[in-house]
């Protein structure tokens, strides 16, 4: 008999899921353990109780992203979509680049997507560690740097 399991939530220690029995051509009423009613019809939807010990729950649903929204401060310019980033730029880009300069140990101040002057501080930190030259613009050697620090690091 062919079963499809979809999970259907989890309360405390027991897995509630809902399983449908595929019609066949056997005239068998289906298990009775752990089933109910004890006697189902071919394609009938029922619940099925499950310790939830004996049985890892069914996990259906797809990762889940977070968006932020980026609002570009006053004195600031929405970032370009592509290319060099650098103080005065403002969007996800930048948000984007605090987060790896915070996790590779460089503090550029709250990861707000406003490039300013702690975030230029830390890119020019970054920078000069990794034999750049110390401009605080985010361009492509700088890039590929950032990109292979954090390969090492995990970031």
């Amino acid at each position: 008999m062919d079963r499809n399991v979809t999970s259907v939530g989890k309360a405390a220690a027991v897995f509630v899921a809902v399983v449908t029995l595929a019609s066949c051509s056997s005239s068998k009423a289906a298990p009775k353990t752990n089933v109910l009613p004890s006697s189902v019809a071919p394609t009938t939807t029922v619940a099925v109780v499950t310790s939830a010990t004996t049985a890892p729950p069914v996990t259906t649903a797809a990762p889940t992203t977070t968006t932020v929204a980026i609002v570009v401060p006053a004195g600031y310019t929405k970032e370009p979509d592509t290319g060099p980033l650098s103080q005065g730029n403002a969007g996800p880009r930048v948000a984007a680049l605090q987060k790896r300069l915070a996790a590779l140990g460089n503090d550029p101040g709250p990861v707000d997507g406003a490039f300013g002057q702690k975030t230029d501080n830390a890119v020019r930190a970054f920078q000069k560690v990794s034999s750049l030259k110390a401009d605080g613009i985010v361009g492509p050697q700088t890039t590929a740097a950032l990109d292979a620090a954090c390969v090492k690091a995990k970031c």
